[in-house]
């Protein structure tokens, strides 16, 4: 988190003050939890979301190679305990402190972040009364990155940042 702290803080040097950040897959754990420790950030944005990150490496069918190696020691439970410090979940409470506008996007097909954790992050947002949008896209992890969907996924993460930005005070 020290160098997008970093980032922020040189931005802050160059005179920005309305400050937002945009995460996708693990990037977008990175930036829950950045989020969550940085109050200057009041706009984020989450392309793909999942509970614990131990969640997407159990259940994932991309990450069943990291299961396959892992379940003869542990079993999720203590996967999650183990993978805590990249999980959103872990950092709802501090997320909460400071009103920020957000926006999470998941695939309804994702093979990688499934869908039933994404909906709980979602649930999460609502439990803690936070200002959010939600997006569910009719495609999987990787086909997100293939047209139509693509274009699907940048025109609501760029609509949601040009609306934010231009509702947040300076």
């Amino acid at each position: 988190m020290i160098d997008t702290r970093s980032c922020f803080d040189w931005l802050e040097m160059q005179g920005y003050s309305r400050l937002g950040i945009v995460g996708t897959s693990l990037g977008s754990c990175y930036a829950f939890i950045a989020t969550a420790h940085d109050p200057r950030i009041r706009i984020a944005a989450f392309n793909h979301a999942s509970t614990y990150f131990a969640d997407v490496v159990w259940h994932g069918q991309s990450t069943r190679h990291i299961r396959e190696a892992l379940e003869v020691a542990l079993d999720v439970e203590n996967l999650r305990q183990v993978f805590r410090a990249v999980s959103p979940m872990v950092y709802f409470d501090k997320f909460s402190r400071w009103p920020r506008k957000s926006l999470v996007i998941y695939a309804k097909y994702d093979l990688t972040f499934l869908p039933e954790f994404s909906r709980r992050v979602v649930a999460e947002f609502a439990n803690h009364h936070l200002d959010h949008k939600v997006v569910a896209l009719p495609c999987g992890h990787y086909s997100l990155g293939e047209f139509p969907y693509n274009y699907l996924d940048g025109w609501n993460l760029a609509s949601f940042l040009r609306n934010a930005f231009e509702t947040a005070p300076a």
